[in-house]
């Protein structure tokens, strides 16, 4: 196991993301109560197809990132699962196809969506148990998400 090789392309698969689950439910619940607020960021190579060989002996610099970070709506990736037979994944390629008006890089989508306050939704310590149960009542691979918090200065 000490010397593998991974191989990315658009046929890849997110096995942890499946058809019918009830993570999908779950996101469609919170964004139902909360607004647009649970968007799906899915991590990728720089670019695919790539091959990577572990052990890594050298350094890769990364000069263009074509894919990597890309967020996505969840109502974009849920159509893609309901394409999809039940415990099925999907592949970048279906992903990437079904993002029609989102799977913007990371860095996009913080600072032409998320900063500007067009997705999310502000919280105030009235909202607490709500935004406790947001973040933190999550489990298996949604428990991998990154929340962000953003302080605005006082008017």
């Amino acid at each position: 196991m000490l010397n593998r090789e991974f191989v990315f392309d658009r046929s890849c698969m997110y096995g942890s993301l499946k058809a019918q689950s009830d993570q999908v439910d779950a996101i469609d619940q919170l964004n139902q109560r909360f607004g647009e607020s649970v968007f799906y960021m899915f991590y990728n190579p720089p670019t695919v197809p790539v091959t990577v060989r572990y052990p890594v002996k050298s350094k890769r610099p990364v000069t263009l990132v074509k894919l990597g970070c890309r967020v996505f709506f969840s109502k974009e990736v849920h159509a893609v699962l309901d394409t999809l037979h039940k415990d099925r994944s999907p592949t970048l390629k279906a992903i990437m196809e079904g993002g029609a008006t989102s799977k913007w890089r990371l860095d996009e989508w913080v600072s032409d969506y998320l900063l500007p306050c067009k997705v999310g939704q502000r919280f105030d310590e009235s909202m607490q148990d709500d935004l406790c149960m947001l973040v933190e009542r999550r489990t298996g691979p949604i428990g991998a998400a990154i929340a962000v918090s953003i302080a605005l200065p006082k008017d």
